[in-house]
């Protein structure tokens, strides 16, 4: 066990860290100390809170670049009504549509 991680658990940070183009996953607390217990949790706030922050902060970005452009449909709308107006509009893309796929785990 690396880390005193079992190695389904080193899997999934890894593959997720992949997925998401993460460089560096950093344990703190108990896990970096080397006195964690079996009770003790694995915080994931860096991988999560920072695609939480990332997502929040492009659709209301795109939603402001919208209003900008005169999409009066842009004043008012989920994160997952933004990006489809955006995709709608031509100001994304669809490569895949993982920006609105995402917004269904948020939404």
């Amino acid at each position: 066990m690396k880390y005193n991680l079992s190695d389904r658990v080193v899997r999934e940070i890894s593959f997720y860290a992949k997925k998401y183009g993460i460089e560096k996953v950093v344990l703190f607390g108990s896990r970096a100390r080397g006195t964690n217990t079996e009770r003790s949790d694995i915080y994931r706030t860096g991988i999560v809170g920072q695609f939480n922050l990332t997502f929040e902060l492009a659709w209301k970005a795109l939603q402001e670049v919208l209003r900008l452009h005169g999409a009066a449909e842009a004043g008012t709308g989920s994160p997952r009504e933004i990006l489809q107006l955006g995709y709608k509009l031509g100001f994304l893309e669809d490569a895949g549509r993982d920006w609105e796929d995402s917004a269904s785990g948020i939404v």
